[in-house]
């Protein structure tokens, strides 16, 4: 299994992330393999013609806009899509035959998207000269089941036949790829994860997923694209959620939860949450984080970069990555890969500062950790050695107990201990590759980890 990245490893790749070039608004034209294909703009409209049946395509990028549309005519069309980043399409595509789009970064389907086709082929797979070969005599494209990057599908999809290959596969919304009783859904994970949304009383038992193994049933769960869907978590506390897609929060000045706590749950579909949570307390307790508190919650699946900040904590104040407070609560498979905490130097109240919790106390119920890593950058701490009220950990500021551990749990950071004031007798690793050592391999089986800056299976697993 690959280590949690280093806080600086982690820090550039968020850098990286952050200098990659924008969406285009349309696709960037590179050259033809198969055939003589022609791509012509008109403002918002780019029309693809051939004098041929069957067209091999390479694009420097595949992205149509909202309010954008490409129209293919004229034959069937394998649209290779070159670069290093996903195509995002949330515009229309048209074709009357034969459309096949391949990204091995993955391909995002967005909410204004509609895609109609005859034959539509989604994949994030690495097409190999055969598969062109075979393409450019027959207009047939191979499913080989090596999908790398992910496919998100939240737009309308329209096809006979529909064909989806990827790594990690989310489908919104079932009910919004439509195909003739005589078609055909296909859909394809590498790694052994198809999440499928929809509303309440869907019967995926009469759909083409009825026997896959790999789905991940959501119907009648809420599901969350954007970051104004997560922000409005707080309405309904005590829902189910599952992210369809990463979330970029930005900077944000309240937990999720408004200080209310949640209670309900979430399954982040190993989808990552991004955010920086600015906050002035005026000198009254507080409880910080990306939740205020979890009571009675479920998390699972979700990996999170976060950064918190808290101006003038008072006295008793509980500040965390994840939240301020767990209680009755049960977290599955979540790495915080990338997490930091900051409190003013001068402040003299009792803090309590972990990278999951900053306080986790048993009288409010047991706590279950499964598979749970966190790594705090703790280099932009304003002291050399942590003051006496501030009670600091990689993993929980103050433990009174209470927490039941399975698989890999582990806390990593270079200046603070795990548990910043455990007042048990019980231990949690301070050290990743420790904690991987002595976890059996039967309790990692369900443990999902970074790969390729997507998540992948077990199957990738020593």
């Amino acid at each position: 299994m690959k280590p949690i990245l280093t806080p600086i490893q982690a820090g550039a790749l968020m850098l990286l992330s952050a200098a990659i070039v924008k969406a285009d608004e349309l696709p960037v034209f590179d050259r033809n393999i198969v055939g003589h294909s022609e791509a012509t703009r008109s403002g918002k409209i780019m029309v693809v013609t051939s004098p041929d049946v069957h067209n091999v395509i390479k694009w420097k990028s595949f992205d149509v806009a909202t309010d954008h549309e490409v129209h293919f005519y004229g034959g069937n069309y394998l649209n290779l899509v070159g670069g290093n980043r996903p195509s995002e399409i949330d515009g229309l595509v048209l074709g009357l035959e034969n459309v096949t789009i391949v990204n091995p970064n993955g391909i995002r389907v967005g909410p204004n998207a509609d895609l109609s086709a005859e034959q539509l082929t989604l994949s994030t797979a690495k097409v190999t000269d055969d598969i062109i070969s075979t393409f450019g005599r027959r207009g047939e494209f191979v499913i080989q089941n090596r999908g790398e990057g992910p496919v998100t599908l939240i737009g309308r999809i329209t096809a006979q036949n529909c064909r989806i290959e990827g790594g990690k596969v989310t489908i919104g919304d079932i009910s919004s790829i439509t195909y003739p009783q005589a078609g055909k859904l296909e859909v394809h994970s590498s790694v052994g994860r198809i999440d499928v949304g929809g509303p309440a009383g869907t019967d995926l038992s009469k759909t083409a997923l009825k026997d896959d193994p790999a789905v991940i049933n959501h119907t009648g769960e809420i599901g969350i694209y954007s970051k104004e869907q997560l922000e409005s978590i707080y309405l309904k506390p005590d829902s189910k959620y599952f992210l369809i897609n990463d979330i970029e929060l930005g900077t944000i000045s309240q937990p999720l939860d408004r200080g209310l706590g949640f209670s309900g749950h979430l399954d982040g579909a190993f989808n990552t949450i991004n955010f920086q949570l600015r906050t002035e307390a005026d000198a009254q307790k507080v409880r910080a984080g990306l939740f205020a508190k979890l009571e009675g919650a479920m998390i699972e699946n979700l990996k999170i970069n976060g950064d918190v900040q808290v101006a003038n904590p008072g006295n008793d104040s509980s500040i965390s990555v994840l939240a301020g407070e767990i209680a009755n609560s049960t977290l599955k498979n979540i790495q915080i890969e990338q997490g930091s905490w900051y409190v003013p130097p001068t402040s003299t109240a009792n803090i309590y500062a972990g990278g999951l919790a900053g306080i986790i106390d048993e009288t409010s119920g047991r706590t279950e950790f499964e598979n749970v890593l966190c790594s705090i950058d703790d280099s932009a701490l304003p002291f050399s050695e942590l003051p006496p009220n501030i009670k600091a950990g990689s993993l929980i500021g103050l433990y009174r107990g209470g927490v039941k551990q399975q698989g890999l749990v582990a806390g990593e950071s270079s200046r603070v201990m795990v548990v910043g004031e455990n007042l048990t007798s019980e231990s949690f690793f301070d050290n990743f590759e420790q904690a991987a050592t002595a976890t059996p391999a039967s309790s990692l089986s369900s443990f999902l980890t970074d790969d390729n800056g997507y998540y992948t299976h077990k199957r990738h697993l020593p």
